[in-house]
This record gives C-alpha cells, structure tokens and sequence, in this order.
C-alpha cells in the first residue's frame, strides 16, 4: 500500500512530489545525523522524511523567506485570508479543509488550509 505525500504549503517548479515514495525508501535504509538538502524548493521530501535534525537551502531567497516567516509565525492563514480580503483576491470553496483560490493576474495560486 502507498503512504500519501504530504503536500507542502507552496508548489514550485521542479517539485518532487513524484520522487518522495523513492527517496524515502533510499533513506530509510541509510543511517545519518541530519538530512541536508541543498535545492529543497517546496520542501515535500523533508516534509515527507520528517528527520530529526535537516539543512534545508535554496536558490529561490522568496522560497526561504516563506518558511522562516511561517517558523516565525509571521504568516498563518488568518494573515493570508485577511490580506486577500483586503485586495479581494481571493474565492472560498466549502470543502472538509478551506481552499483559498488567489487570483494573480493570469495565473490562479491554491493554498489549503485545515
């Protein structure tokens, strides 16, 4: 039976939703300190691999500054819902978890929220 990918808060391209199932069974069998991941993008392989101790970097500095401003609790989705009701853009669907629909010029960005 297939674990379910926990999907990260952000998609990026060159995520590797695809890839967890086969880097998690690599790593599984190894023995290491601390899961260092130069290109963590959105971050689903350490998310999925939940390792006790991680080196996470990335190219992408807005990536970075997204999760050190979640760790700090600067953003939280009572922030995010609040700032896209403000500029209103942002569409509700009523599902088990709330699904924010930001509307971004041309392109539409999902963020789930439980």
């Amino acid at each position: 039976m297939k674990t379910a990918v926990i999907v990260p808060p952000i998609k990026c391209q060159g995520i590797k939703n695809k890839l967890v199932s086969s880097i998690k069974s690599l790593a599984d069998h190894q023995n290491f300190d601390r899961w260092i991941e130069p290109f963590c993008g959105s971050e689903v392989v350490a998310f999925n691999l939940q390792p006790k101790k991680a080196l996470l970097a990335d190219a992408n500095i807005h990536i970075i500054n997204f999760y050190n401003d979640l760790k700090n609790q600067q953003i939280n989705p009572n922030l995010v819902k609040e700032f896209l009701d403000s500029k209103k853009m942002a569409t509700y669907s009523k599902k088990k978890e709330q699904t924010i629909i930001i509307k971004c010029e041309k392109d539409l960005i999902k963020i789930t929220t439980t």
